[in-house]
C-alpha cells in the first residue's frame, strides 16, 4: 500500500536543478496550487517510463521561496529503479497524469479507468461430504459377495452400486503386540506361511487386527481379509485406514468413489507391506475426506 505523505512531493525533470530561491528553466517547471489548473496554460505534457514530467509554458512565474504551497498529491519516480506493478507503462503514465492534472484531464481519466481490468471474486466450491453408509457385512450380504478373480484368488465384489464414503470393517481378530511378534517369527521360519499376511493396525497403541481367513468363525466378517490390491494398470477404489466403529478405533475400508455393481473392491496395503508381485496405485484421498 502506498505510503501516505504529510507533505507534498516535488516533481523534478531530468537535468533540472531546483533550489529554495532559484528560478528554473522555462521548459521544466510550472507552479500549481492544490489540484487546481496550472496558472499558465501548458502546451504539452510528456511522461516517460520513469514518470519524469516536462512542461512547456508560455510564461514563467517565479517559484516561491519555499514549496509549502505546492500540494500535488502524487508519488513520482525520477530514478532508474522502477516500482514493481502489474500495470502497463501506459497505465502507470496515465495514472500519474490523472493525479497531477486531475481537473484538466478528468474526462480522459474516467474513460481510462473504465478500460482497466477488474478482479472477479470466485466463490469457493464447497464439496459436500457424502453420507456415511455402513455396508452389510453379513454372510448373505445384500451389498457384497465373494467371487474368484483371474489371478488373485477370492475377491470382494459389489452386489449393487456402492456409494462413496461406504464403510466396511476390516473384521479381524484383535491381537496384542506379543501375538503379532509371534506370528511374524512363524512367517520368517517358513517363506510359504501366511501367518503374518493379514495383520494391520487398529489405531490403538500395541493393538492389531488379524483377518487371516484361517481364523474362520472367529472373524467379525468374511470380507475384510479378502479385499485384494489393485492390478498394475488400476487404482484402488477404497482406502484402508482406521476409524471409530461402535465407539472404538478399528481398521476399516472406505470407498472413495462410486463402485458400480459387479466391480471388485480394492485397496492398497501400504508401502511397508511385504509383497512378491507388482501392484497398482493407492486410492487418492477425496476432497471431502
Amino acid at each position: 500500500m502506498p505510503t501516505k505523505h504529510n507533505h507534498a512531493p516535488t516533481v523534478k525533470a531530468p537535468g533540472a536543478s531546483w533550489g529554495r530561491n532559484q528560478q528554473t528553466n522555462a521548459r521544466t517547471t510550472a507552479r500549481c496550487t492544490g489540484l487546481q489548473t496550472c496558472q499558465q496554460p501548458a502546451r504539452e505534457a510528456i511522461l516517460s517510463p520513469q514518470i519524469a514530467i516536462q512542461i512547456a509554458v508560455e510564461d514563467v512565474t517565479p517559484l516561491p521561496a519555499t514549496f509549502s504551497d505546492i500540494n500535488i498529491t502524487a508519488e513520482v519516480s525520477t530514478g532508474s529503479k522502477q516500482t514493481q506493478t502489474s500495470e502497463s507503462p501506459r497505465a502507470r503514465e496515465r495514472s500519474s497524469a490523472c493525479a497531477i492534472f486531475a481537473p484538466a484531464v478528468a474526462g480522459n481519466c474516467q474513460s481510462e479507468s473504465k478500460r482497466l481490468p477488474t478482479k472477479k471474486r470466485v466463490k469457493p466450491v464447497v464439496i459436500q461430504k457424502p453420507e456415511l453408509v455402513l455396508l452389510d457385512a453379513s454372510t448373505d450380504s445384500k451389498d457384497l459377495e465373494l467371487k474368484p478373480t483371474k489371478n488373485k484368488g477370492q475377491g470382494v465384489f459389489a452386489k449393487r452400486k456402492i456409494p462413496p464414503n461406504s464403510r466396511l470393517a476390516y473384521g479381524g481378530v484383535v491381537i496384542s503386540k506379543q501375538e503379532k511378534a509371534y506370528l511374524f517369527r512363524l512367517a520368517l521360519k517358513d517363506q510359504q506361511s501366511t501367518a503374518a499376511l493379514y495383520i494391520t493396525e487398529t489405531g490403538i497403541k500395541d493393538e492389531y487386527e488379524d483377518a487371516n481367513p484361517a481364523r474362520k468363525e472367529n472373524l467379525e466378517n468374511i470380507y475384510g481379509g479378502r479385499i485384494n490390491e489393485p492390478d498394475v494398470d488400476e487404482r484402488a477404489n477404497c482406502l484402508l485406514t482406521t476409524d471409530t466403529l461402535s465407539g472404538k478405533s478399528r481398521a476399516v475400508f472406505i470407498s472413495i468413489e462410486e463402485i458400480p455393481e459387479g466391480h471388485e473392491l480394492t485397496a492398497h496395503y501400504g508401502t511397508e507391506y511385504q509383497r512378491s508381485y507388482e501392484v497398482g496405485k493407492p486410492a487418492t484421498e477425496p476432497s471431502w475426506w
